[in-house]
């Protein structure tokens, strides 16, 4: 984030229509905490803030469309990741695993 060009004109606009965001956002996601799905959404705000892509938009539908389709591609990506973390074989479980297989 220290890098990356901030854009305050996208900001003000997207805090303009925060709570339109929010709720068309809710509406589309299930399956998620609260906190997950506020992570998810607070992480998009910080990706449209400094999205080079969003630099050229000039009206609030604009951004929000942009928005809305962010917001689906970190979700994705938040999914992937909840997805593998699940998957992790811990070391506990791997031996337990050998010592039934060596029992059997």
């Amino acid at each position: 984030m220290k890098n990356k060009k901030k854009n305050e004109r996208v900001l003000q606009i997207v805090a303009q229509i925060y709570n339109r965001l929010y709720y068309k956002c809710k509406e589309s996601v299930t399956g998620y905490t609260r906190e997950e799905f506020e992570d998810i959404f607070h992480d998009c705000i910080l990706f449209i803030y400094t999205d080079p892509l969003a630099n050229g938009l000039t009206n609030k539908k604009e951004i929000e469309g942009l928005f809305l389709y962010r917001f689906r591609m970190i979700e994705f990506t938040y999914a992937k990741k909840k997805q593998k973390l699940r998957e992790i074989a811990y070391a506990d479980h791997i031996q337990t695993t050998q010592k039934t297989d060596e029992n059997g």
